[in-house]
Parts: structure tokens; C-alpha cells; sequence
């Protein structure tokens, strides 16, 4: 929270904060391979059901597009900001690297990610209980395609499978929203050039070119 407070602090730029917090984003490449040693013990388990878990992955991608681009058309947010939230459930070397090509604001994405990943640890098994989810592999695959390294994190006290089915999550979401992403963006692309041709939206205009 005091952290959160200060990187809204006028006198605090993002530049600033990305350079004193650059070691730890470096850490997140080594704490996320970390997540294979789990995954190596439950690694029968996972293979079993290999199928299953990417279709659930490749649906949960789908899902986070579509409704981060429903929710933001409904809120009014700014073509370039609706954009950036695309790959929010994404770990943070992915997902800014996403955002740079589809013409998103890569901080802002990093923004995102952070938020969706404190709410999932909070949130994602007191949400899982009450929907009367007890099975450790839908449960980890669910929180790592959701909420990446900081929601997996918090299985690691519940359960070994769940925790390496987050692991795997953690991986196949990220190919699965590399694919996706850009494509959804793509469309979002054609719906721009019919909506600049009408003259209506200026900031439109401006997202076209960087796509371009």
C-alpha cells in the first residue's frame, strides 16, 4: 500500500521507480523457472492430462482478452489505455514486451499486471472455495492463468500439484496470450480504420498509426 502510494506521488516518475526496482523485475525470470521443481515431481500427473489443460488455458486466454476489451469499452477508457490492458494476465518480461509491439504502454501494463497479481493472491482461493473448487490441478491452472508468479506463489502452502499446474499455466498462458493478443489487436485495428474514416475519434486515429 505505501508503496503504491508513492508511485502515484506527483513527484515520483515511473522511469525513477523502474530504475531502483529494475533488480527485482530481474529476478521475477529466475523465480518463475524456480516453479519447474514442482512441476518435475508432479510431472506424470500434468502430462496426463495435457489436453485438458491447454484447451482450459487457450479458453482462459480468450476469456481475459475478450472481457479486459468489454469492460474497458463499457468504463470509456482510451483506445491506447484498452490496448495495454490486453495482456494483463501475463507474467511481467511477456506481457511489457506484448504491450511495446501492439502499441500499448508497456508501464501501464506493468501496472496491471502488479494489481492482477496482488488481487489473485488474495482473492483467487477464497473465490475457488466458494465456488466449491477443491481439485488441486483445475484450482493451480486456474490462479496461474489468471494472476501469473504472485497468485501461483500462495499455492505453494496448499498444495505441490497445485502449485506445479500454476507453473505450467504460468508458461502456456504466456505463449497462448502472445499468440492472441496480437491478433485480437489486429481486429481491433480494422474496427479503428472504420471508426477514424468517420471522423469520430481522434485518439483512434493516433492508435492506428502506432499499430501500423
Amino acid at each position: 500500500m505505501i508503496t503504491t502510494i508513492l508511485f502515484f506521488s506527483p513527484e515520483i516518475k515511473y522511469e525513477q521507480y523502474e530504475a531502483g526496482a529494475s533488480f527485482i523485475t530481474f529476478l521475477l525470470g529466475p523465480a518463475t523457472i524456480a516453479l519447474a521443481m514442482p512441476l518435475i515431481r508432479n510431472w506424470e500427473i500434468i502430462k496426463a492430462k495435457a489436453p485438458t489443460l491447454t484447451c482450459g488455458i487457450i479458453i482462459s486466454a480468450l476469456t481475459a482478452i475478450i472481457s479486459v476489451y468489454s469492460l474497458g469499452k463499457i468504463f470509456g477508457l482510451s483506445d491506447q489505455m484498452l490496448i495495454s490492458l490486453l495482456p494483463k494476465s501475463v507474467t511481467t518480461p511477456i506481457t511489457m514486451e506484448i504491450s511495446y509491439v501492439i502499441g500499448g504502454i508497456p508501464s501501464l501494463t506493468a501496472a496491471a499486471v502488479v494489481f492482477t497479481g496482488i488481487l489473485g493472491a488474495i482473492c483467487n482461493h477464497r473465490i475457488l472455495a466458494l465456488m466449491g473448487i477443491r481439485n488441486d490441478l483445475a484450482a493451480g491452472i486456474a490462479i496461474g492463468a489468471s494472476s501469473h508468479g504472485a497468485g501461483t506463489s500462495v499455492c505453494e502452502g496448499v498444495s505441490p500439484l497445485q502449485l506445479a499446474a500454476g507453473g505450467v499455466a504460468i508458461s502456456l498462458t504466456g505463449i497462448a496470450t502472445s499468440i492472441l493478443v496480437p491478433i485480437t489487436a489486429s481486429h481491433f485495428k480494422k474496427h479503428l480504420v472504420k471508426y477514424a474514416g468517420n471522423g469520430k475519434s481522434p485518439a483512434s486515429t493516433g492508435l492506428l498509426i502506432m499499430l501500423q
